[in-house]
């Protein structure tokens, strides 16, 4: 039983650097975008042509799903504290003349408080990951819109 609560403890701990990971890779798209965007405002027409108002609102639209997309970044990636261990100076004298049974059961019992916790954390990075990529997404296509219609009148 031990070994599969820490393998299972293992894959959660896995898990969580994965999202972690997507979260981190996700901002280099929405910076480049946020970086397009930005170019394509400045260089937008001063026309007061309705379709040019229509790409400056599209355009401006998307830059601020772009940040927002930064900012849940942020946040996904952000650092959760997770008491999985007993503080050290606590569990010596506690398990001094422990036996070996004694003390695969504590740690199968702290091991087992742990999961509730890095699931809970797990599936709010996931959560903050999905909205992310749909601000990426949505990003996007608001800012080709916003550029194909005010730049190119398309």
């Amino acid at each position: 039983m031990h070994a599969e609560m820490v393998a299972g403890l293992t894959f959660q701990l896995r898990e969580l650097d994965g999202v972690d990971s997507k979260a981190v890779l996700m901002l280099t798209p929405l910076g480049v975008l946020l970086g397009l965007g930005v170019v394509a405002t400045a260089h937008s027409s001063t026309s007061t042509a309705f379709l040019v108002g229509v790409g400056k609102v599209l355009t401006n639209a998307s830059l601020g799903v772009l940040v927002l997309g930064i900012v849940l970044g942020v946040v996904a990636y952000w650092p959760r504290s997770i008491d999985a261990v007993p503080n050290p100076s606590g569990v010596y004298p506690e398990f001094l003349g422990a036996t070996t049974p004694q003390l695969l059961g504590a740690e199968i019992e702290a091991i087992g408080k742990i999961y509730p916790r890095l699931r809970q954390v797990h599936q709010t990075k996931a959560w903050i990951a999905t909205w992310e990529f749909v601000a990426i997404l949505l990003g996007a296509l608001l800012l080709t819109g916003g550029y194909g219609i005010g730049v190119l009148g398309l």
